[in-house]
Formats: structure tokens, sequence, C-alpha cells
């Protein structure tokens, strides 16, 4: 089969050819080979040019804790559980879903950019390049209810923690008041900052919080060690093996935030070697807890681990960590949501909100505000008002996470690129992928449904 023509002025983004979709060596090396810059290439209004100015300033370093931020969440918590669940066997699949969740997300951005050196924007954009219109508004609504209802449970987890530190004593209308508060101080940052590239000091902040939330539970842990000295450990349990599975593949979801991301790198090709380092480390310290938790408490391991660790200030501050963690975690999961609508406001509206496009630094302060203030709003009203909330989202995210994460981006990539390129092996690969997607989506979807079962037998 005859090579197809390549654009004028730009190389193949992501070392990808007609003839092959295999990740080779030096393709894993070098990343992905940004189109080259020449004189035709950067005529004014070319597609090149777009490409050179749609990507920021922004340092390696900086998207690795953009990266760090938003997937090391409170899931870190439940994974000595999970342990529990389906015995020391599931550190296998803690270290599955790391793979799988860095090759997607490499996969996934490779689809961002077309042959003719143009660069897509968002995951919408990207499911309706491959699938069509439909395809794109069924992605939308997967990404944008999965980042919302995320943060709402973030506000709700935020408000239980604070009226749990400050006013121990107080009823429901205690943590619906620190909702509020909580919401109020998000949207400051939320509406202020521009793009993810202007939340690099929150995405630090958020990355160390979770880092010494890390510490303290496996210092607390290997503490607390003397005080249980029998254990009766499994080295696996066939029937809570998939429930680990679901609990551990949610752990690493966050790809609906990675358009944003790679777009502020200086030098897109480096986004494998950003996504790795991201992923190894979060990795790193998901087996971190895990071990020590389930080591420690074995078959007392509650979820969240909090509640096997012995009370004091150690404890009080580690709660602390997490609580600044989702606060600053829920201006950078929101922003995927935003800069889309932002993006298509400012298109359609250029005399009122202004013409930058999504990611450019121009301001438009009126257009943040118009947006983000309502979404803001909407998820507090969420996290304060709708009951079961919690469970529902358990639903919603075993239905969401699952397919963003492990489906949607292989049947995407290779829509756009072609099945019939894969070799035997790469196929077998992909399909695992798609299998465990939907393993975590119809069990962590049974779950949840039992859960809301139970939340209205009760309320009656």
């Amino acid at each position: 089969m005859a090579e197809a023509p390549k654009p004028s002025g730009a190389r193949w983004y992501g070392a990808i050819s007609p003839k092959s979709v295999e990740f080779t060596p030096d393709e894993l090396a070098d990343g992905y080979l940004a189109p080259a810059p020449d004189s035709q290439s950067l005529l004014p209004g070319s597609s090149t040019e777009s490409f050179v100015k749609d990507h920021a300033k922004g340092s390696n370093a900086a998207a690795v804790f953009h990266i760090m931020c938003v997937m090391a969440g409170t899931g870190i918590l439940q994974l000595p559980y999970c342990l529990k669940q389906g015995g020391w066997l599931s550190l296998f699949w803690i270290v599955l879903a790391a793979v799988v969740s860095n090759y997607t997300g490499i996969i996934f951005i490779r689809s961002l950019y077309t042959a003719d050196g143009r660069r897509l924007n968002s995951f919408s954009e990207v499911a309706g390049a491959a699938f069509g219109p439909h395809g794109r508004r069924v992605t939308r609504v997967f990404k944008d209810v999965s980042s919302v209802g995320t943060c709402t449970l973030f506000m709700i987890l935020a408000g239980y923690n604070l009226n749990a530190i400050f006013t121990p004593d107080a009823a429901l209308a205690g943590v619906r008041y620190w909702i509020i508060i909580c919401s109020v101080v998000v949207t400051v940052p939320y509406v202020i900052m521009r793009t993810i590239q202007d939340a690099v000091i929150m995405s630090i902040f958020g990355a160390a919080t979770t880092g010494l939330m890390v510490i303290v539970v496996v210092g607390l842990g290997i503490v607390d060690l003397p005080n249980h000295p029998t254990h009766a450990y499994q080295w696996v349990d066939v029937w809570g093996f998939p429930l680990a599975l679901s609990s551990i593949c949610f752990s690493f979801g966050g790809n609906v935030v990675w358009p944003q991301v790679e777009q502020g790198l200086r030098d897109p090709k480096a986004w494998p070697r950003v996504l790795t380092t991201a992923t190894t480390i979060v990795c790193i310290m998901y087996l971190l807890v895990a071990i020590v938790g389930y080591a420690v408490y074995d078959s007392d391991t509650l979820s969240p681990v909090f509640l096997n660790l012995p009370q004091g200030l150690p404890l009080a501050f580690a709660n602390v960590m997490v609580t600044i963690h989702v606060l600053m975690t829920t201006p950078i999961m929101l922003t995927s949501v935003s800069s889309e609508f932002e993006d298509e406001l400012a298109a359609d509206y250029p005399r009122v909100f202004g013409s930058a496009g999504l990611g450019k630094p121009g301001p438009r302060p009126k257009l943040r505000a118009a947006v983000r203030i309502p979404l803001m709003i909407i998820t507090m009203l969420c996290a304060v008002f709708v009951p079961f909330f919690a469970d529902v989202m358990a639903l919603l995210g075993s239905l969401i996470y699952s397919t963003l994460i492990f489906v949607f981006p292989v049947l995407i990539y290779y829509k756009l690129q072609g099945w019939h390129l894969l070799t035997g092996r790469t196929l077998l690969w992909n399909v695992v992928i798609i299998v465990i997607g939907v393993l975590c989506c119809s069990i962590g979807s049974y779950q949840a449904i039992l859960a809301l079962i139970r939340d209205f037998q009760t309320s009656l």
C-alpha cells in the first residue's frame, strides 16, 4: 500500500505513519515529532501557525505537577481496602492500571493531532473527528458529567472534613455551611486563572499535600504495627478480585484534563516522558499506602484507611492535607469543562467576550466569569441539596470514568488510524484494555446500584 502524502511543511506528528501505529523504542524515547517550522508552514492563517501558537511556554515539571494533582486523588485512601478485597495479588492490578492509564494517555494525546498539522482542542473534538457529531455529543456529556460530578464530591468531602475539624458536634447543616464556604473559596482562583497553566502553584501545593498525606499514612501505619501482631493475609480472593480492580482503575483517572495540560508544554514532544514520570510517581505512592495499610490491618482494613489509623495530631494533619488537595484540584478539573464553553462563546460573541481561543493568553475576564461562576454554583448546589449524591456519582463514575480512561481512547485512536494496521500482539493488548474498562464499568455500576437501593430503603 502506497504511503499517504504528507502535509507540506510538517512531519507526521507522533512519528505515526500510515504503515504503522506501533510504539517503537525510538518513538517512546523521543515522543512526538512536532511540525517543522519552515517559510511555507508559518504563513499567516496556516494550520501549522495555529499549531505553534496553541502551545504555551510551560515547563515539563509544571505539567508533572498538574498530572499528579489531578490523578493522585482521595482514591489513594481506599487502596489498602482494595487489597483486603482481592488479596496481595491486587498489587498487580495497581501496576497494570498505571501502565494502561499511561498508554491510553499517550495515544489519546496523539489523536489530538491531524495529519495536516492541526491540533484538536478537547476530548469531545477528537471523538467527533472519529465518530462524527453523535460521538462528540456523547463523549462531551460523559466528560462534563464526570468532571463536575468529581468536583461536587470534592466539595462534599471538604465540607465533611472541615465540619469534623472545627465543629464536630454540628449536624448536616454544619456540613452544608462548610460546603458553601469551600465553594466560594474555590471560585476565586477558578475565575481568575485563565488556563490550567496559571494554576502551577495550586498544582504544586496539591501534589505536595498528597505526598505529605502518604508520609503520614505510611508512618502512622508502621508505628501502629506492634499493636496488630497477628495476621491472616490472603494472596488472592477470587470473588473480591474484580471489585478491587474496579476501585483501582478509578484511581488513575484524569485524562479529560490531559489536552489542557499538554497544551501548556513548551515542547509537546515531551508529553510521553511527562505523563510516564507523573504516573510512575503516583503508582509508587499508591503501592506504599496499599502495602503498609493492608500489611498492618489485614482483614480489619477499612475504607478510607484513616479510620484504622491511631487518632491524634498527625492524623488530623493528614485530614487537612486531603482537604487542601481537593480544594486545589477542583479548579483544575472544572477548567476542562469551562474551557470548551469559553471557546465556543468567544467564537459566537467576539465583540462581547473577545476572540482569544482555547489556551491563548488573551484577557477574557467577562467570558470566564460568565461561564465559571454559574458552573461553580451548580457544583455547590448539587453538593448541598442532592440526596444520595455520592452514590449517584459513584454510579455515573463507574459508567463514565472506566470508558473515558480505558475504552474511548483506544477506540478513538484506532478509528482514526485504522485497526487493519495493528499486529496481533498489539491488537491483543488493546482488546485487554477494553475488557478491563468494561469490567470496571459493569462491576462498579452494580455496586453503586446496590448502594443506592440501600440508601432509599434506609430513607423510607
